[in-house]
Order: structure tokens, then C-alpha cells, then sequence
């Protein structure tokens, strides 16, 4: 009797660990799904009603500051633009490298997987992770070696990507340097995880730019030095 109780007492711690585990990793998707629809939905919301937005705030800025709001505004979308052009590139880079491996191996369906791959890539931090499992299990149809491979070199490509091409692309496309782009994105995950790295390199971007109007229209630094750090920071 003794012996049961005890094989029942660590049956029972078992399956309540194996159950947090599950609640705690279905916890975790279901946040990095929430956030993903938010920055969407947001964006949308954005698209809809940006212009209105725009309007209401330039009629309660007085008639002498609308200069100055107007340059903001059209460099703060300048960097959000590049940010969403740099994401392009990102995601049409990542799809065409994958397609020589889905080739050599034999996997079928390259051309849609191409595409597949190229969709997920337009999501941030973890467009390329959804992207290869979806390719990693159709490999599997092929041979659990060909799974093996293209996970792998899905794998290896994302390591070089996130701390190679990336920064490099976006520090472009956003007229920041590689660095700022490196930290805002470590500073956005580690302080709203998935949904501020999202928006980490955008908000950035715009932020710096507001800072050197700042510090421009309080003559710390002269227009020249300013026009310099948009556009070679």
C-alpha cells in the first residue's frame, strides 16, 4: 500500500508538470498570435484613419509650427516606409536562398514553398520560425534527412539574418546605423516582447528623428549636423 501511494504521489506531480509545461507553452503561442493580429489590426486601423489623425493635429498646431510638423511627419514616414521595405527585401533574400536547398534535396512543391516562405518572412522575429516548420514538415514527406537538411540550413540562414543581414538591410532603409537597429530590437523584446520588437526599429527611428528636431530647434546643433545624422546615422 505504501509503494502505491508513493508511485501515485509521483504520477501525479508528473502529469501536473507535464500540464504547466503545456498550459505554460500554449500560454506563449496564443501571446506571440495575440500580438502579431494587434500589430495588424493596428496597422490597419492606422491606414484607415491615419490621414484624419494627421489633419486633427495639424488644425490644432499653430500656422507658424506647420512647417516644422509637416518636415516630422514626412521624415517619420520615411523611415516607417523604409522599415516595410526593408522587411521586403528580408523576406524575398530568405526565399530565394532557400530555394537551391528545397532543389538539391528533392522536396516537392519548391515553387510554393518559395512563396510560403516569402509570406512568413514579411512577419518580424517570428515569420522565419513559422516559415521553417512549415517547410521542415513538408521535407518530411520527402525523407526525414531532407527535414533534417532544410531545417538546418533554415536555421543557420535565420543565426546569419538576425545578426548580419538585418541590421545591415534596416540601418539602410531607416537611415540608422547597424547598432541602433541591433539595440532597439534587443531593447523592444526585452521590454514588450514579442509585439515591442515589432515595433522596436520603426519607433526608433522615429523617435530619433523628433530628438534631433529637438535638439535643432533649440540650436544645440546646427540644420547642417542634423541633416547629416538622418542621413548617414
Amino acid at each position: 500500500q505504501d509503494d502505491i501511494d508513493k508511485l501515485s504521489g509521483q504520477l501525479s506531480d508528473r502529469l501536473g508538470d507535464i500540464g504547466s509545461t503545456a498550459v505554460s507553452s500554449f500560454g506563449r503561442v496564443t501571446g506571440s498570435i495575440f500580438s502579431v493580429l494587434t500589430v495588424l489590426v493596428l496597422t490597419f486601423m492606422l491606414l484607415i484613419e491615419g490621414p484624419r489623425w494627421l489633419r486633427f493635429f495639424r488644425e490644432i498646431i499653430p500656422n507658424e509650427h506647420h512647417a516644422r510638423a509637416d518636415r516630422l511627419a514626412r521624415d517619420m514616414y520615411r523611415v516607417v516606409k523604409g522599415y516595410v521595405n526593408g522587411q521586403v527585401v528580408l523576406a524575398l533574400l530568405a526565399a530565394m536562398l532557400i530555394l537551391p536547398v528545397l532543389l538539391i534535396v528533392g522536396v516537392s512543391y519548391p515553387a510554393a514553398l518559395v512563396v510560403v516562405v516569402f509570406i512568413c518572412g514579411l512577419i518580424p522575429l517570428v515569420g522565419h520560425t513559422i516559415g521553417a516548420i512549415i517547410v521542415s514538415f513538408v521535407a518530411l514527406f520527402t525523407s526525414p534527412w531532407a527535414a533534417l537538411i532544410v531545417l538546418g540550413y533554415y536555421i543557420l540562414y535565420q543565426q546569419i539574418e538576425n545578426y548580419v543581414v538585418q541590421p545591415k538591410i534596416q540601418a539602410n532603409s531607416t537611415n540608422m546605423s547597424p547598432l541602433l537597429v541591433f539595440s532597439a530590437v534587443i531593447v523592444g523584446v526585452s521590454f514588450g516582447g514579442l509585439l515591442g520588437g515589432l515595433v522596436a526599429i520603426p519607433v526608433a527611428g522615429c523617435v530619433r528623428i523628433a530628438l534631433l528636431d529637438y535638439l535643432r530647434y533649440k540650436k544645440i546643433i546646427s540644420s547642417k549636423d542634423a541633416e547629416a545624422a538622418v542621413k548617414n546615422k
